[in-house]
Order: structure tokens, then C-alpha cells, then sequence
């Protein structure tokens, strides 16, 4: 990798974004083993070298064990970067690429590192339609239509022999949890690009209720399990003075924009994903939302808690930074919102604070939250959780002359040792535990903090900014952040995406796109309707579904169904 670089592409466009949210991405359907790093557990995967083609033969490759090859090779990657994670110059002076290069004997000519952020798909459009391919892209973003036509035109190549053949940690996965084929399996049977794995339920909750218990205690209430508890308590946050500041100040309920106000209806019984659809553990389908007789219900109980000024009146435009700002003040304002982590809501000190200091977690105001889920009127109790699977990480094009050493180096990430030094790179060379939690150590072994520790795991890792080919590895990030594991840990078994990431067969996409950019809207202004009293619901529930027929969300319903099936048969 070192001063091999073809050219120089840098972005300055920085991203506010936490090292361990981006694990957390919820990308669903898709519409556009040993402590020794330097050793692999042998598999059962060698291909005699005689019956290997000349060209593997010349460059010394094996199919198990380090290195890939005997003979140095070098083969050109587009990566896909992060500010967190740096630059181009950054990557030529990554210790983990660098030690990759010492264990595969493989050099990484660096062709093109772009942010994420500002100039990925323009650049990887560029690379395609100039021919100026390189062998691989890694970290990146391929939506899954972008994988079936490059795929189809033959500049993706196919992966799903070799995954079988030279990928033995991805394809064990595989074997273990199915919906990871299911779902990186194409309509035309083949697999273009490498996902990115999370199969531990824990750090798959994503953004859930949080409520305050300091008010809870304050207000001599308990955590709500149920909608009508969820009710009494928000209106004795409302009444009650709990801030403790004599003035009515308390906002009980504050969310932000309707996309997350109609994730919500899980706590009516139903997940609510793109277009309104969920998939029905019970019956196996895929079930439209709105022209469910509970959609009526959400509606009603919201419209309740915003007569009664328990739900905050600029949650249909605000952003989450706003509620950041309303409950930033010397004392708590918010009751109740939604998160992923309530440190991004919950800024200054804890009313429990024993001090002003702000680097012991106790007194640090998100400690005065945790997560709930309650029970549905139907006896349900759903969380929001992402997928496992989260495709489009890495792909090799039709330039790569060598696939299977491609292959063999992408798999690495997929071992427990590699997804670990994926995230934190070398333990006691770069990491430690200490007291259930994650240490980054500087060079001379002393522990890093602030932006120290910061520049340690960007120059030691790969995960800064997300979009990886790897498995994500339970263990290190749950003590990256040991609290937010423990906050999150009572809600895991209940979570779960709205549907499995699957793919609509490229045929079938217009007519779904063109459905979704009309249908879509037009719940969004109904519910905010309905919710702040705009409309009477009960006067206009019939012409809603009338209405929603007539723009196809019977035929809409249908080609999910259709995608799902074909998921489901993989």
C-alpha cells in the first residue's frame, strides 16, 4: 500500500456521528478464533495447488493459512471513508492495513479514498461509466439496485462460489443464519457484494423510548408497560412539577419529524417500515399498516396525548438537535423521546449528580433515562431493532485478474479476531479492558483519552464511520459502551426490524417507486392530520382507505409480497 497511489481524491465535508451508532444502521428493502492475530483456524477449504489455474500457481496462493500468496501482489481499491476514520494519507499509515499487508502478503494500491458523506456516489458512478475500475471497493454503499444492474452488466462479478470456496468464515456464518444468504442473494440467484454483519440482538436495538426515572420517582410512579399507563404517567410529568423548578415547564412527550413519530406504531402491535409494510411473524406476509383497524387506534391515542399538550406540538418538524437544545438547560425539560442513546438527547449534568463533573457517567444527564417497551393492545410487544444483514459493504469488479485472493482477504474480517481488530484493533497493543470497558492504549502503553483515544482507534482500526464487510463483533462493542449495553440489553428480545432486507426484482421497481412517491406522502399528511386535530378521523377514516386504493397500495402490498417470497425461497 505504501507510496503506491495512483491519485488523490480528499473530501474536507466532516460528519457529526458516535464510532458505535454506525454499526446500527437499519438498511432493510432497498428501492434506488484464536488470541493469535497473525494465525487462522485451519478449515477444511484447500484446493490442491495442482489443480489451481497458472495464474494462482505463479503467485504462490493458498486457500488456508498465511499468507495468501508467496509471491507479493498488489491489487487497487476505491474505499469508501469517514472524517473519523481520515484521508488517503490516513490509510497509507493505518496500522491495521499495514499489518494485513505483513500477514497476506497482499499490497493494497490505494486508487481512490472517498468520504461517504459528501462524494461516494458520484465518484463510484464515475469509476463505472469511464471504465477506470479498480480491482475492489471496500467500505462502501451500493444500493441494491445499483448491485443488480452493475452486476448484470457484468462489471460486478458473481460471489457466491467463491464465498463457498476461499471465504470459509463468511460462508460458516451463512450456514448458521440463513437470512444472511436470503438476504444477499439477488432475484437473478446471484451475490455481488460482501454485507456487513450484527448478530448480537443487544447492539441491534436501535432507537427506542426513553424515559426519564428521576421524574418517575419524582412523581411516585413507576415505569409504564402498557398504553394507558404510558398515558397517567405522561400526564403527571405534565401536572406535576417533576423538574422540581416550580415552573411548568416539562415537555412529557417530545419526537421529531413523522417518519420516526409513525415508527411508533409498534406500540399498537405492528412494526412500521418503508411504504407502511411490516411482516407478520404470525402469518408470514407482509401486512399494510394503514388499512389496519390499530393504524386507526395509533392515530386516536396520539391525537389524545396533543389535545392534552403531552406531545409536543413541533415534533411533526423538528429535528432531533432541537430536543437536544429544549433539554440542555440547567435543568431537565423532556419527559419522554425517542433514541438510539439518550446521550444525544440528554446533554449536562444528571439531577442525581454528585458533582459537576462530567466524565463520571453518574452525573452525566442521560443517566437520568432508560429505555422502555410496552405491551399492545393486542398482547405484542415490539422493539426497534436493525437487521442483521446490512448489504453492499465490498464488491469485486470484472478488472480484479485474482478474485480469490480478494476474496480470502475480505474473509478475515468475517473471524472473530478480525471483526475485533476490525474495531479495536490489537488488545494490549492498542487496547485493554479494564473494569468492563474498552481502553485505547497510546504507544508507549499508557491509556489515551478524549481525542487521543480517538486518534489511536483511527490509526488501529477500520470502523470509524461504518459501511464495513465484516461481522461485528459482540463482545467489543458492547464494551465500548458498557452502559448503553446494559440500557439496552432488557429490550433485545423483543426487537426487530419491520422487514428482512431483501431486493425487488430491478423489472418491478418503477411501477414500486412511482406508488411509493405518492402513497408515501400522503400517509405522512393524514397522520399529522389526524394527530393534531386537523381533520375529524372518524368522518374521514373510509375516504383514507379509499384513497390509498385508488394510488395502489393493494398492488403496492402485492410486490412486497412477491419480493418477500422470493427472499423467503433462497
Amino acid at each position: 500500500m505504501r507510496g503506491k497511489l495512483r491519485y488523490l481524491l480528499l473530501s474536507v465535508s466532516l460528519i457529526a456521528s458516535l464510532l458505535s451508532a454506525c454499526s446500527n444502521g437499519n438498511e432493510n428493502v432497498s428501492k434506488s478464533e484464536g488470541d493469535n492475530p497473525t494465525s487462522m483456524p485451519a478449515e477444511p477449504r484447500a484446493t490442491a495447488s495442482s489443480s489451481l489455474p497458472e495464474r494462482l500457481q505463479n503467485i504462490g496462493f493458498q486457500a488456508e493459512n498465511w499468507p495468501i500468496v508467496t509471491e507479493k501482489v498488489s491489487v487497487s481499491v476505491f474505499g469508501g471513508t469517514h472524517p473519523l476514520l481520515g484521508a488517503q494519507e490516513d490509510w497509507e499509515n493505518n496500522k491495521m492495513l499495514n499489518r494485513l499487508e505483513e500477514k497476506t502478503n497482499i499490497d493494497l494500491e490505494l486508487s481512490k479514498v472517498i468520504n461517504l458523506g459528501t462524494g461516494w456516489k458520484e465518484q463510484m458512478n464515475l469509476a463505472f461509466a469511464s471504465g477506470e475500475l479498480p480491482d475492489f471497493f471496500f467500505k462502501s454503499m451500493f444500493t441494491k439496485l445499483e448491485e443488480m444492474n452493475y452486476g448484470k452488466q457484468g462489471l460486478l462479478i458473481p460471489l457466491e462460489d467463491l464465498i463457498a470456496e476461499y471465504a470459509p468464515h463468511l460462508s460458516s456464518l451463512m450456514e448458521e443464519y440463513p437470512e444472511i444468504r436470503k438476504s444477499i442473494t439477488t432475484p437473478d440467484g446471484h451475490i455481488y457484494t460482501f454485507p456487513e454483519l450484527n448478530v448480537d440482538p443487544i447492539s441491534r436495538v436501535t432507537a427506542n423510548l426513553n424515559i426519564n426515572h428521576v421524574w418517575l420517582e419524582n412523581v411516585g410512579m413507576k415505569v409504564p408497560t402498557t398504553l394507558d399507563e404510558l398515558y397517567e404517567v405522561l400526564v403527571a410529568f405534565k401536572t406535576k412539577d417533576p423538574n422540581g423548578n416550580g415552573k411548568a415547564d416539562e415537555i412529557p412527550l417530545s419526537l421529531s419529524e413523522m417518519p420516526n413519530i409513525l415508527s411508533l406504531m409498534r406500540l399498537f402491535g405492528y412494526m412500521y417500515g418503508d411504504d407502511g409494510m411490516f411482516l407478520d411473524p404470525d402469518k408470514n406476509q407482509i401486512l399494510f399498516v394503514p388499512s389496519t383497524p390499530e393504524f386507526k387506534q395509533y392515530l386516536e391515542y396520539f391525537n389524545r396525548l396533543y389535545k392534552e399538550g403531552l406531545l409536543d406540538s413541533e415534533s411533526f418538524t423538528q429535528k432531533p438537535d432541537q430536543i437536544t437544545s429544549k433539554n440542555g438547560g440547567e435543568v431537565t425539560t423532556v419527559g419522554a423521546f425517542l433514541t438510539n442513546s439518550p446521550v444525544l438527547l440528554a446533554p449536562g449534568l444528571s439531577a442525581k449528580a454528585k458533582s459537576d463533573d462530567l466524565t463520571i457517567d453518574e452525573n452525566q444527564r442521560k443517566s437520568d433515562y432508560t429505555f422502555i417497551v410496552l405491551t399492545a393492545p393486542n398482547g405484542k410487544k415490539y422493539a426497534a431493532g436493525g437487521s442483521v444483514v446490512s448489504t453492499g459493504r465490498a464488491a469485486i469488479t470484472k478488472k480484479a485478474e485474482n478474485p480469490e485472493i480478494i476474496v480470502r482477504w475480505l474473509d478475515y474480517f468475517y473471524s472473530k479476531e478480525g471483526g475485533e481488530e476490525m474495531w479495536a484493533g490489537l488488545k494490549d497493543e492498542d487496547y485493554k479492558i479494564e473494569n468492563d470497558r474498552i481502553v485505547f492504549l497510546k504507544s508507549d502503553g499508557s491509556v489515551a483519552t478524549g481525542a487521543e483515544a480517538g486518534d489511536v482507534r483511527k490509526y488501529a482500526t477500520l470502523q470509524p464511520g461504518g459501511r464495513i464487510p465484516h461481522l461485528v463483533p459482540e463482545t467489543i462493542i458492547n464494551l465500548l459502551d458498557f452502559d448503553l449495553k446494559k440500557l439496552k440489553e432488557p429490550l433485545a428480545p423483543y426487537a426487530q426490524p419491520a422487514l428482512p432486507s431483501f431486493f425487488f426484482a430491478p423489472e418491478d421497481l418503477k411501477r414500486i417507486s412511482a406508488m411509493s412517491a405518492d402513497i408515501g406522502p400522503y400517509i405522512e399528511q393524514f397522520a399529522a392530520k389526524a394527530i393534531t386535530g386537523q381533520i375529524n378521523l372518524d368522518a374521514e377514516w373510509d375516504q383514507f382507505q379509499s384513497t390509498l386504493k385508488r394510488m395502489g397500495s393493494d398492488d403496492l402490498l402485492m410486490q412486497y409480497q412477491k419480493a418477500y417470497e422470493i427472499f423467503d425461497s433462497n
